[in-house]
């Protein structure tokens, strides 16, 4: 009888540390799909940055040559 529990405690506790090394590896990819997001996120942001200084620039030069003709 001890055996047969033994055999059955042991079953279980390898059920439950499977279940929870998934959950772990399930935790861990969903951690990386965050930061793989939040990557594409950063680069999306950093280009339309460039693109809005370029923009500035612009508007800057535009601004500084009608500055120029009035002056």
């Amino acid at each position: 009888m001890e055996d047969a529990y033994r055999q059955t405690a042991n079953a279980a506790t390898t059920s439950l540390d499977w279940e929870a090394k998934e959950r772990i590896v399930g935790m861990g990819v969903e951690t990386l799909d965050k930061i793989d997001e939040t990557r594409k996120q950063y680069r999306a942001l950093q280009e339309e940055n460039a693109m809005l200084r370029k923009y500035c620039e612009n508007l800057n030069a535009t601004a500084n040559r009608k500055d120029d003709a009035q002056g």
